[in-house]
């Protein structure tokens, strides 16, 4: 990594633009330069701009921000002091820093940063900083919007994060003393940051973590072992005895409720089927009323039948009737169209004589205005050409004032801003006199505030190392007497685990006199017993109530089997009988059909016109046998409508028989159907219940025992196991107290062995505490002295500044508003005094400025005078053309009064030849519409005739049937034909239904009524409803507490199984976790600490020993006496005085230039470690050569020539004038007027 070029603008006191190229010469071909100037120029700026560019962070500002101190701006309120946008210089609105580097990839590469104040200028608000990455060589961006993006770019190809960075190229000023002197601590996360093994912090902090976690993990499971003692033997038998006998209650209770709930069963379906009767008996009632209430319905389709051979008559007159009209409409529109064309035919023929007159006067118009267009068009000539000198004469006269006004706004804001300047000059004048006494201060302020920095940094830390040795004293006492109580605690704990270890050994023989292997094969057995003896009886009960089940489904299915034997006979004669059924009934009917169209009226007509020989019109046939009329055909009529009535009543009869019978049978079968699946289910339970018996049978000695006295014979053999199982308990109880002892006792030895063990691991650790926490104390000790010996170094500096020397005083009592308020006030007379050079020179300005203005002003009134004079004259010409060519042509233009005229004749031509084309039409329309009508009037003639012979023949008709004996009017004839064959067809249907539905209303409330008459007979008891439902609710409260009792009982033996079985468990997963934990407290003791100081601190030992190699390699140059060397244990230096026979010395007794040679070598020796994976081609080194003598110096700038012969271009910031005769290369700072300075290259000779 090399920089290449450092530039800026507007940093601090650099204003303006400045660069620094290293790659041109002189500075290309130096190896080492000097950044030099007075104090306060602004040389540590420049390796700002550097860190500004890179980092946007600086070695001045890292401390500052952490402060809480606000630093006031008059344009944006304040910000924070370590807030790089101080950086940016008072009055300027906008500054950057920008360096080219060359990355570790070999490119070149240009980091710009950039601030700037709101809308550029000085008295806007700060705005957000921005960044940008450039590669030089194709001018690419790189990274994103996104700053941190930007800079994680930029660390990476600079292979340094910023802490890095200002121990390997920037060497800051006052820097170089903090790691020499720095505590163990600070030392350790300095070396942590600058090598990036933070990871033994982190390995210390979760080994601490981890031994808590697992020490609570085992502490947890003790806790949780005291929770899981389990029920006494005589207690737990005593509530499995009580299991039991819930367990008997609760069947005995459940088959009286299965009785109860089957009686109540009966009264449900006893309650169904007297519903259905109920319900049958209302259709029933129901559709012999709707068939009753039918009979004027079948009256009105009889009388509808008998005029259905009047429909052709009556349809053939509607028709004519709806043409007659049709016609006579059609006439009436054809007459009026008639009239209206004539009369549209005379309009036209007025209209073409108006449009012939119409378009000879337009024509006469356009002849009568030839004179007025030519005189206008030679005046719209004359106007025409007017018109550019008007417009010429006004634009110069507009111009004029527009001068004459813009010169007096000038004149009057230039003799504002004079008064205000001059105002502002005598404010400043005023009030520099007022406060003289802070012209020292604001002139050097850049070193009173560097020196009241220093002396606050010291005073803090003064107070820091005082009150750190405080608590260190009172720490260091607490732990002695901790010490003092870890001895006595392990005393304790040994003689606690002795007697622990003599309760053992006696536990442990009471134990051996149990047989426990013994003790549980007995039980295995005896449960197993218990288990197999409760089994059997269960299923024995189950496969008794599966049998009856059985026996009763197949009793009910005999039952339905008969009655559905009965109801296929029943259906076998009705399908017989009905075909013929049918067959009379069809013939009946027809018959009855035949004889009525015999004797209708419109067949007697026909017969009177029939002759003999010739053919009937109807069928065809010569021979007419009934030609004449026949008094007997009446009598036969009647007796066939008779015939067919009693044939169609047979065949219904039949119908509903069948219907009634089919849904029976339909009933019975789905009952049968649903018989058949529960007895198939039923013996499927059967065969189930069979096999768990078998599977479960205890022996040949139950299958001699009569099925009768089986359940008796296995209740005893579940007793008598019970009864084992009992004493069996009494003696587990008495092994499992001894097993308990022996347990707890253990435990009780091995908690002892691990508490003696704590307690002598705690003693240790504690007396190591002891021996580091004394030399902190020291050390603390020793940094309050030096830094109160540091603080009056700067104190007595800052006393040049005051006259008074009880300024110390308020400065120690808050220093940071002290050096405040001074800033403010250096701030203020800077400020009043660069106002009053500026304000000086504004007036002489525009005192000239004025001047210049009065003149313009004078020079641009007579120019308007004179312009306005010549607009006047063009403008009176053009006034006078205009007036005249007003009075032609009503002042419209020649081209539009030309287009109006000949519009108007175009118009007038086009109307003359529309109204003759109309003319000829309506002509033309009046002949065709006359003749239309005529042949209407025809047509209407002829359709009034055909319709009077239609209703002559309905009339006929009509006559004819009411020679029957019925009168039958017109309206009457069309309300009885308006009914389409579609709805007679379905009224004969609906009527044929009400009849069916009676008789099959009655079949089923038959078949209800027989239902419930079987199901009273198979009433099982006496008993109500509301008995058996007040005895069922009973048995249920009775039910629900056996059961809530039998789950209480079962929870609790399930709870003392869990704790025997959760206890074993536990002790083994304490054992497991004790052993884990031992680990991890051991892995604690040695690495652990909550904050990683432990394995940190001993890490870095490793790192320091590294660096303390490099930096006394610089020593052997810089310092050939000293050589530096590590505190055995701990992160703390000494140095090894080597011309006192390797005399150790403490570093804080080093002179001032000896500090600073061992800093110098620190300091490279911290750049070498920090460089060891990235080559680093450039090195700035800032201040710290003032301390030392002649001889050191020259050591020094050795040491320097060296670091450049190896490569490295080294830059330095330094004051001492040896330093710049030796250094023919400079960067030289210069100040100038107004707290500004400027940078520039120079090279000596």
């Amino acid at each position: 990594m090399k920089i290449l070029a450092i530039r800026g603008k507007n940093l601090a006191s650099l204003a303006g633009d400045f660069q620094i190229d290293f790659t041109a010469n002189p500075l290309a071909d130096a190896g080492l330069f000097a950044i030099t100037g007075p104090t306060g120029a602004g040389k540590s700026t420049v390796l700002d701009a550097l860190c500004l560019a890179l980092y946007e962070r600086t070695p001045r500002l890292a401390g500052a921000g952490s402060q809480g101190e606000n630093i006031p701006d008059a344009e944006s309120g304040s910000f924070n002091a370590g807030d790089p946008r101080s950086l940016l210089r008072r009055g300027a609105g906008e500054g950057y820093a920008e360096v080219d580097f060359a990355g570790n990839d070999g490119l070149a590469y240009r980091a710009r940063w950039t601030v700037r104040r709101a809308r550029g200028r000085s008295s806007g608000s700060l705005q957000k900083t921005e960044v940008q990455l450039t590669r030089i060589a194709d001018g690419q961006t790189l990274g994103d919007h996104r700053k941190t993006e930007t800079y994680a770019q930029i660390k990476n190809l600079i292979g340094l994060s910023f802490d890095q960075f200002t121990r390997a190229v920037l060497l800051a000023q006052n820097d170089f003393a903090a790691f020499l002197k720095a505590n163990d601590g600070q030392r350790a996360e300095l070396l942590e940051n600058l090598t990036g093994t933070d990871i033994y912090a982190r390995l210390s902090i979760q080994a601490h973590a981890r031994e808590k976690l697992e020490s609570d993990k085992l502490k947890q499971l003790q806790e949780k072992l005291q929770g899981q003692v389990p029920l006494a033997e005589d207690e737990r038998a005593a509530r499995e005895q009580a299991r039991e006998d819930q367990q008997v209650r609760l069947r005995d209770c459940e088959v009286e409720r299965a009785k109860i709930e089957a009686h109540m069963r009966w009264h449900a379906d006893w309650q169904t089927l007297r519903k259905d009767e109920a319900e049958a008996g209302a259709r029933h009632a129901q559709d012999v009323a709707a068939h009753d209430a039918a009979a004027e319905r079948r009256h009105a389709l009889e009388q509808v039948e008998s005029v259905q051979p009047a429909r052709p008559l009556r349809d053939e007159v509607l028709r004519l009737q709806s043409d007659a009209g049709k016609a006579a409409s059609a006439l009436k529109d054809a007459e009026a169209a008639s009239a209206g064309a004539r009369a549209l035919a005379l309009t036209r023929s007025t209209e073409l004589d108006t449009a012939g007159k119409n378009s000879a006067a337009a024509l006469e118009a356009r002849d009568a205005a030839k004179p007025d267009l030519d005189a206008a068009r030679a005046l719209d000539a004359q106007i025409e050409a007017a018109l550019p000198h008007v417009e010429r004469a006004g634009a110069a006269r507009d111009n004029a004032v527009k001068a004459v006004n813009a010169a007096g706004a000038n004149m009057r804001k230039l003799e504002t801003a004079s008064g205000a300047v001059e105002q502002q000059l005598r404010d400043a004048q005023t009030w520099l006199a007022g406060h003289a006494a802070w012209r020292q201060l604001a002139e050097q302020w850049a070193r009173w505030e560097l020196l009241f920095g220093q002396a606050a940094n010291h005073l803090d830390a003064e107070r820091r190392a005082q009150a750190e040795s405080a608590a260190l004293v009172k720490k260091l006492a607490g732990l002695q007497v901790r010490v003092k109580q870890a001895g006595d605690a392990r005393a304790v704990s040994q003689e606690a685990l002795s007697q622990a270890a003599t309760a053992l050994d006696a536990a442990q023989q009471a134990a051996a006199g149990y047989d426990f292997e013994a003790l549980a094969r007995e039980r295995q057995v005896l449960e197993a017993r218990r288990e197999q003896s409760a089994l059997c009886l269960q299923r024995w009960q189950n496969l008794s109530a599966k049998r009856q089940a059985v026996q009763e489904l197949a009793l009910r299915a005999q039952n339905l089997s008969d009655d559905l034997k009965s109801l296929d006979e029943q259906l076998s004669a009705c399908a017989a009988a009905r075909p013929q059924k049918e067959s009379e009934a069809a013939a009946s009917e027809r018959a009855l059909r035949v004889a009525e169209l015999a004797a209708s009226a419109s067949v007697e007509a026909l017969r009177a016109r029939l002759e003999p020989g010739a053919a009937c019109p109807v069928c065809g046939a010569t021979e007419h046998p009934y030609a004449a009329h026949d008094p007997v055909a009446k009598a036969m009529l009647e007796a066939l409508r008779r015939e067919a009535v009693t044939a169609k009543k047979a065949l219904a009869d039949l119908i509903a028989d069948e219907a009634t019978a089919q849904g029976k049978r339909q009933a019975l079968t789905h009952q049968n159907e649903t018989l058949r699946a529960q007895a198939v289910r039923a013996e499927e339970e059967l065969s189930k219940s069979r096999r768990a018996w078998d599977a479960a049978a205890p022996g040949a000695e139950f299958d001699a025992i009569a099925e009768a006295e089986r359940e008796n014979g296995l209740q005893r053999a579940l007793d008598q196991t019970r009864t084992d199982l009992a004493a069996l308990a009494e003696r587990e109880q008495a092994q499992r107290a001894a097993a308990r002892l022996r347990e707890t006792r253990d435990a009780a030895c091995k908690s002892a062995a691990a508490a003696a063990e704590q307690a002598r691991q705690s003693l240790e650790k504690l007396e190591k505490e002891v021996q580091p926490l004394a030399q902190e104390k020291d050390a603390a000790t020793t940094r309050a002295e030096t830094a109160a010996q540091h603080l009056e170094a700067a104190l007595h500096a800052l006393d040049e500044a005051f006259a008074d020397a009880g300024w110390r005083a308020d400065w120690r009592a808050a220093p940071a508003s002290y050096a405040a308020a001074r800033q403010h006030e250096a701030v203020e007379w800077t400020r009043n005094n660069t106002v009053l050079d500026r304000c000086g020179e504004r007036s002489r300005q525009l005192a000239t400025e004025m001047r210049a203005a009065s003149e313009a002003l004078t020079f641009a009134e007579q120019q308007h005078k004179d312009r306005a004079q010549a607009c006047v004259g063009q403008e009176s010409n053009l006034a006078k053309l205009r007036g005249e060519r007003a009075g032609l042509l009503g002042g419209q233009p020649v081209a539009a009064a030309e287009k109006a005229l000949a519009h108007a004749l175009a118009i007038a031509g086009a109307e003359l030849e529309r109204a003759r084309q109309a003319s000829q039409e309506a002509d033309g329309a009046s002949t065709r519409l006359t003749e239309t009508a005529r042949l209407a009037a025809l047509g209407l003639q002829q359709i009034e005739a055909e319709r009077g012979a239609a209703q002559a023949r309905l009339a006929d008709w009509l006559a004819g049937y009411a020679r029957d004996g019925k009168g039958l009017g017109r309206e009457q004839l069309d309300a009885w034909l308006a009914w389409t064959p579609e709805r007679i067809q379905v009224e004969r249907s609906a009527l044929l239904a009400l009849a069916g539905a009676v008789d099959t209303a009655l079949a089923v409330l038959r078949e209800n009524i027989r239902r419930r008459e079987a199901h009273e007979a198979q009433r099982p008891t006496e008993q109500d409803l509301p008995v058996l439902q007040t005895a069922l609710a009973d048995l249920n409260v009775v039910l629900e507490q056996s059961k809530k009792d039998l789950a209480a009982v079962e929870l609790v033996l399930a709870q003392d199984e869990e704790k025997r079985v959760a206890a074993s468990g536990l002790r083994r997963e304490i054992e497991a976790q004790a052993a884990v934990s031992t680990l991890w407290r051991q892995l604690a003791d040695l690495i652990g600490s909550h904050d990683g100081k432990k394995f940190r601190n001993y890490a870095q030992q490793l790192t320091l020993d590294i660096l303390l190699g490099y930096a006394n390699r610089h020593l052997e140059t810089l310092a050939r006496r000293y050589r530096l060397k590590r505190i055995d244990d701990t992160l703390g230096l000494m140095v090894v005085d080597q011309d006192m026979g390797d005399e150790v010395r403490s570093v804080h007794s080093l002179s001032g230039g000896e500090s600073f040679l061992v800093s110098l070598a620190l300091a490279l020796g911290l750049a070498s470690l920090s460089s060891h994976r990235v080559r680093v081609e450039s090195l700035f080194i800032d201040e710290g050569f003032g301390s030392l003598d002649a001889d050191a110096l020259a050591v020094a700038m050795d040491a320097l020539d060296r670091l450049q012969a190896q490569g490295r271009k080294v830059g330095v910031i330094s004051h001492v004038a040896e330093m710049h005769e030796r250094i023919a290369t400079r960067i030289v700072v210069r100040k100038e007027s107004g707290g500004r300075s400027r940078v520039s290259v120079e090279r000596g000779t």
